[in-house]
């Protein structure tokens, strides 16, 4: 029977013997020092390139091809200009003094390139340039970071604050792609980060933007790289990038294919449904017969008899909702093995 209409896990959480493993908290992450954005004289001359990049994408002759560029990789004008997406035309270099960095590591390189500029609250955290094809070899990577950016999240700003689902990928423009698709098609309580492009940037400003939402997900086209970040993340689940003829697509390519807007769709209905690992945990613990579960009670009343506190009301509560349980299930002791077995065959199939 039921004592004052309460099961074995409610009596032991009144006795104050804690919640199931299942229903404790994590632990919190160790603090880690927090990251802050460049001093003023970086940010004056950030600002700088970033508007008169801005300025030169949109009334610059010049600027024709990298925007005929956006365009084609799906970005619609509205999309660039909310990004604040820019362009230099020319190399150029610039004394680090002027910039509140250390002048001994000569010159600070603004190379020429697509500007994609990172901000959060009016501060710039970081600037990258993505130089064109032919400028990229082995010294010179797509992307350039200017000297003294912070790595950080991209896209804070651009946060709706519903606390729905924030999908965190790699890269600015798979970002931009995923904001431009969802809102293309109503998907409002969907939120974007990027994270960068080797491991995550922003590890406890992403921890603390995670535990804001229902449900996280993490895209990443390298598995490895997925499992680290979903291991900073407790509860986020992995999205796996589309194949086509051997290659994966990100998002970026999916817009292109005009198929981002479906996979989104598909990504946020499974992400609300259990995963197959949850099913598997629940059908394991209805499987185990109710019989061997009370064997955790015994062992509470054994320990409790042994120092001597057999009297208490504690024990008295805990000894008849035990005898209550065993005399209620023992009779079906055979069926429940027997039910046992069967549900163990389904958690075998969920699992694989």
């Amino acid at each position: 029977r039921w004592v004052d209409g309460l099961d074995f896990r409610a009596a032991c959480e009144r006795l104050g013997a804690g919640p199931a493993a299942s229903d404790r908290p994590r632990r919190a992450p160790a603090e880690r020092p927090a990251a802050s954005p460049p001093g003023d004289l970086w940010q004056a001359q950030a600002r700088t390139v970033v508007e008169e990049a801005r300025y030169t994408l949109w009334d610059d002759p010049r600027a024709a091809g990298a925007l005929k560029y956006l365009r084609g990789r799906g970005l619609t004008d509205d999309t660039i200009k909310a990004a604040g997406l820019g362009l230099v035309v020319a190399n150029r270099w610039e004394d680090r003094a002027d910039w509140g960095l250390d002048d001994s590591d000569g010159k600070l390189c603004v190379p020429r390139g697509i500007v994609l500029p990172c901000e959060i609250d009016g501060r710039l955290w970081y600037v990258k340039v993505r130089r064109p094809d032919k400028d990229v070899t082995e010294e010179r990577p797509k992307y350039h970071a200017l000297a003294g950016s912070v790595r950080t999240l991209y896209g804070m700003d651009w946060l709706g604050g519903h606390g729905d689902t924030l999908l965190l990928c790699e890269g600015e423009l798979n970002a931009l792609s995923i904001w431009q698709a969802a809102r293309a098609i109503g998907l409002d309580r969907l939120d974007v980060l990027s994270f960068g492009s080797e491991s995550m940037a922003g590890g406890d400003l992403a921890r603390e933007q995670a535990a804001r939402y229902q449900r996280v997900l993490v895209w990443a086209d390298k598995a490895e790289i997925a499992r680290a970040i979903m291991a900073e993340l407790p509860g986020a689940r992995g999205l796996r990038s589309v194949e086509r003829d051997g290659q994966k697509l990100d998002a970026n390519a999916l817009l292109q294919a005009a198929a981002l807007g479906d996979f989104l769709r598909a990504a946020l209905d499974r992400a609300q449904r259990p995963t197959a690992g949850e099913v598997a945990g629940l059908l394991g613990d209805l499987a185990r017969p109710v019989v061997d579960r009370l064997a955790l009670g015994w062992q509470w009343l054994d320990a409790e008899a042994a120092a001597g506190r057999a009297e208490t009301p504690a024990y008295s509560l805990v000894l008849d909702t035990v005898e209550g349980l065993n005399a209620q299930y023992k009779s079906d002791y055979d069926a429940a093995q027997a039910a046992a077995a069967t549900l163990g065959a389904a958690v075998a199939t969920v699992a694989t």
